[in-house]
C-alpha cells in the first residue's frame, strides 16, 4: 500500500511538473511571439525612413521614431527606455546638437538604407532583426523585451557590436 502510494505520489508530482515546464515554455513562446509582432510594428510605422516606403502606407507614421511622443513610444518601449528616448530627442531639440545618440536606433546608422529585413524570435525574451545595410552587408541587432502591464514592451536594443541601447541612453540596467 506504502508503495502505491509513493508511486501515485511520485506520478503526480512529475505530471504537475511536466505540465509546469510545457506551461513555462509555452508561456515564453507566447511572449516571444507577442514581442516579435510588436517589433514588427515599430519596423511596419517607422522602418519606411530606410526602407523608401511612403509615409502614407497603411500603418505608417508620418513622423520619424525620433520624433514621436512619450505616450507614443510608451506603445512599444518599456516606460524607462521611453522616457530616454523623449529625453535625448528633447536634448536634441533644444540644444541643436547631438546628445547620447547619433543614429537611427532601428537600423544602427546615421543614414539608414536596409533590404531583406526579417524579423525572427531570437533566444528567450528576444527578438532578432536582420537586414542588409547599405555596403550589402548583413546586420542583426537584438531586441529584448519585457512585460509592462501585463504587455510586452521593448527594454533594450543590442546593437551587432555589443553596444546597448539602454547604455547609450545612460541607463541603469536590472
Amino acid at each position: 500500500m506504502l508503495i502505491q502510494t509513493n508511486r501515485r505520489t511520485s506520478l503526480r508530482t512529475f505530471a504537475a511538473l511536466t505540465f509546469m515546464l510545457v506551461a513555462r515554455q509555452t508561456f515564453a513562446e507566447d511572449r516571444n511571439s507577442s514581442l516579435a509582432a510588436l517589433v514588427k510594428d515599430v519596423y511596419q510605422r517607422y522602418a519606411w525612413v530606410s526602407l523608401s516606403a511612403l509615409p502614407g502606407k497603411q500603418g505608417a507614421s508620418r513622423l520619424p521614431l525620433k520624433q514621436e511622443t512619450l505616450g507614443r513610444l510608451q506603445e512599444f518601449f518599456s516606460h524607462s527606455l521611453a522616457a530616454a528616448l523623449r529625453a535625448d530627442s528633447e536634448c536634441s531639440r533644444k540644444t541643436g546638437d547631438i546628445c547620447a545618440l547619433d543614429f537611427d536606433i532601428l537600423f544602427d546608422s546615421q543614414d539608414p538604407v536596409a533590404t531583406d529585413l526579417a524579423i525572427e524570435t531570437g533566444r528567450k525574451g528576444s527578438v532578432q532583426v536582420c537586414f542588409n545595410d547599405q555596403a550589402n552587408r548583413r546586420t542583426c541587432l537584438s531586441y529584448i523585451g519585457a512585460i509592462e502591464n501585463g504587455r510586452p514592451r521593448i527594454d533594450d536594443v543590442i546593437y551587432s557590436d555589443g553596444r546597448s541601447l539602454r547604455q547609450l541612453l545612460g541607463i541603469r540596467t536590472n
